[in-house]
């Protein structure tokens, strides 16, 4: 949200936008649920836009930015609640849940690099469970991408995910996970690898 511009207001120029054909549906984008329900009163709206995958489902901050909500906890029942849909970002969690990571490919430069859960203290931790659920995925049958986004499909109220790419294979590993479904018994067991152990917290 603009913090400048008050959300009643925003709502009011994406309305008229929308009565003049200019866009289909209204969503917000890393609102808080207070700041979601202003919106509500004053719009229509039909997706909120959050960061969740496997290994971060409630999410504080995104590159040390602060998030005012909590994806897996607050917002599925919100938008469950209000007929919304979820559209996650950031589902492989910028590469780390996919077979190809190899973080010393990641150079000084690049914007990974500002990431904590990729480079600071605790990403040893998001590295063992990403190699626990690259040795499931396997087991599996499948490729970790692919596993990542099909859980995430298996949440509740969710609708489409933002998955980037850099390269066509990228794109074609990922987009394999829409032609099979996660069983109930493979959703509990990556549910499981996916924990994250605090203890594990020092420097990479």
């Amino acid at each position: 949200p603009d913090p400048a511009t008050p959300i009643e207001e925003s709502m009011e120029a994406l309305l008229a936008l929308q009565a003049a054909g200019k866009i289909g549906q209204i969503g917000v984008s890393n609102f808080s649920i207070t700041e979601t329900q202003r919106a509500l009163t004053a719009s229509p709206l039909a997706t909120f836009q959050g960061l969740m995958n496997l290994l971060e489902p409630n999410a504080e901050s995104y590159h040390g930015i602060p998030l005012e909500y909590r994806s897996h906890d607050e917002v599925l029942p919100f938008v469950a609640e209000h007929e919304m849909a979820f559209v996650p970002y950031s589902p492989i969690m910028q590469g780390l849940l996919s077979d190809s990571y190899d973080p010393s490919e990641i150079g000084p430069d690049d914007v990974r690099r500002a990431n904590p859960n990729l480079f600071g203290p605790g990403a040893a931790a998001y590295r063992d469970a990403a190699d626990r659920l690259r040795d499931l995925a396997r087991e599996i049958g499948r490729r970790l991408e692919q596993v990542a986004v099909n859980w995430l499909v298996a949440q509740p109220s969710m609708g489409p995910v933002i998955a980037g790419a850099q390269t066509v294979e990228q794109i074609e590993a990922t987009a394999g996970a829409g032609s099979w479904e996660l069983t109930g018994e493979e959703l509990d067991a990556v549910t499981a690898a996916a924990t994250i152990d605090p203890s594990r917290d020092e420097v990479p």
